[in-house]
Order: C-alpha cells, then structure tokens, then sequence
C-alpha cells in the first residue's frame, strides 16, 4: 500500500482491567489508527485528516491511552487517572506554490504563539489578534487526581465531598520563529491546572 491509503496505518485498541476487594486499576481504550473517524469518541477533539495539494484528504496517523487506578473504602474512594491522546503530522510541497501544506509542517510560522495581544479596540474586552500562531496540536497529556469523603451515611442519606486536581499539558509541532535571523525552530507549549470540588446530598 501507499502511504497515501487511507487504511495504510493498522488500528488496534487495549482494554485491560484488574481488580481486588479494595483496589482497581485498568487500561482502557488504547487506540492506534488513521482511519477518517479514529479520534470520533476522544475527548480533546484532534483532527482525523488534512489536505494534500489537490484537495484530497489524507488521514492522520493517532493514538490514545487512558490508565485509570482506584481505591474504594468505606469512608473515602480514591482515584487517579492519566491519559494522553496523540496525532501525527503529515505535510507535501505545494507544486504550485512551493510551498508546504497540511498538519504540523515544520515550516508554518509560531512566531506568535507565546506574544500576549491587547483587546479588540473599541470594546475594551474583545479577543485581540494571535498574530502568527499555527499552534496545530501534537498531543495532551492531562492527570488527574481526586477523593470522595463519605462525611455521613445513614438513615438521613449520604454526604460527601468529591475534591478534584488535574494537570493539563498540550504540545504543539514545532514551527518557524521567523523573526530571527536565520529562522529557528520553536514548539508552542501549554499547561493548565484546574482546581475543582463538589458537595454533594444523597436523598435516602
């Protein structure tokens, strides 16, 4: 096969599950493909496929991976998480233009990704210009952590606090920081942290 063909990357998925009395862990939902609809049921969106430079799609080799470990007792229930999702890139020269078109090329300009911009004039809060930011996304890893503290249970129903903390990084492929002289390379590069609680009443 080409590596044009759509199905010319193998799809597989993994899904591995252990538990004892107290303790589970599993692996879920392993995935590798480059088929148009791989990354339909991800959660980060990815894109299945780019364009060639006669208009033609082209898959996106990807993968994903979630681990998962939890603890259960009577009064907590602990749990971790950690996934990562992944596309690849796939670029051709432009005959036409000379230039290079598709997913993640080496050549598509970041200079601007990590420059803050003033809002819109006239609002005062509008979203300024991002300049020249191609930022296409390689991959997000995010873990998470959190607890369910089972504060009452009995005859009045259950109260419990579910405290949560994950930790979010997104890469991009590298791209041109055109400004210098000559161009280097650079990788825009994201991270997030999130802070979360619920408190929650169970009606008996």
């Amino acid at each position: 096969m080409s590596p044009d063909t759509v199905n010319s990357f193998p799809s597989d998925a993994i899904a591995i599950s252990r538990s004892s009395r107290r303790m589970t862990y599993s692996v879920a939902s392993a995935e590798i493909g480059a088929k148009i609809n791989a990354l339909r049921a991800t959660k980060t969106g990815l894109p299945d496929a780019t364009v060639d430079p006669f208009g033609r799609l082209k898959p996106l080799r990807s993968y994903q991976g979630l681990l998962t470990l939890e603890y259960h007792a009577p009064r907590i229930d602990i749990y971790l998480n950690g996934g990562e999702e992944y596309v690849g890139h796939r670029y051709q020269i432009d005959p036409g233009s000379g230039n290079e078109v598709g997913y993640g090329s080496p050549t598509f300009k970041d200079n601007g990704c990590y420059t803050e911009t003033l809002p819109a004039t006239g609002t005062g809060y509008g979203f300024g210009s991002v300049g020249t930011c191609s930022g296409q996304t390689q991959n997000t890893i995010e873990g998470t952590f959190g607890f369910w503290l089972k504060m009452y249970t009995g005859p009045k129903g259950r109260l419990q606090l579910g405290p949560q903390y994950s930790y979010l990084v997104r890469d991009a492929w590298a791209g041109t920081n055109t400004p210098t002289t000559p161009a280097t390379s650079v990788a825009p590069h994201g991270i997030d942290n999130m802070f979360m609680t619920s408190f929650r009443y169970y009606l008996p």
